[in-house]
């Protein structure tokens, strides 16, 4: 539900829900979103966690509303190299993962009601030192 000022914009949609509302007593609004999780998990080689990893989560789907891919606020992992995002519609994703030097992309699918587990990922975020430049 958009403000009447927000109407006809190209607002990601960020959940799909059915709105309910029940009769006698207090007017109440029930509101189910139709959202899953994703939950992720980022080390160095060595096996410590990677703390401060840049996360960035966008859709993949062709059926995008809004013509391109939805992005999601850009997080980053916690102490323990953890990384959780909520509220997904179910769908296609990219996983954008960065520490410093190191990148990744990962595709997941996120189920409606359902956590979706990444399988831990390692990333040296040193520069190569082989590389020219480097």
């Amino acid at each position: 539900m958009l403000p009447p000022w927000a109407r006809g914009g190209t607002w990601p949609v960020l959940a799909r829900g059915a709105c309910t509302a029940h009769a006698g007593g207090a007017a109440t609004l029930e509101l189910a979103l139709a959202v899953g999780e994703l939950a992720g998990e980022l080390g160095e080689p060595s096996g410590r966690p990677l703390v401060g990893a840049l996360v960035a989560v966008s859709t993949l789907d062709a059926r995008d509303p809004v013509g391109g891919p939805q992005l999601w606020p850009p997080l980053v992992t916690d102490t323990a190299g953890k990384f959780r995002v909520e509220l997904l519609p179910p769908g296609r994703y990219r996983v954008h993962l960065r520490a410093g030097a190191a990148a990744r992309d990962v595709e997941v699918t996120v189920a409606e009601g359902q956590r979706t587990s990444m399988p831990p990922e390692a990333l040296d975020p040193r520069p190569d030192e082989a590389a020219p430049g480097g």
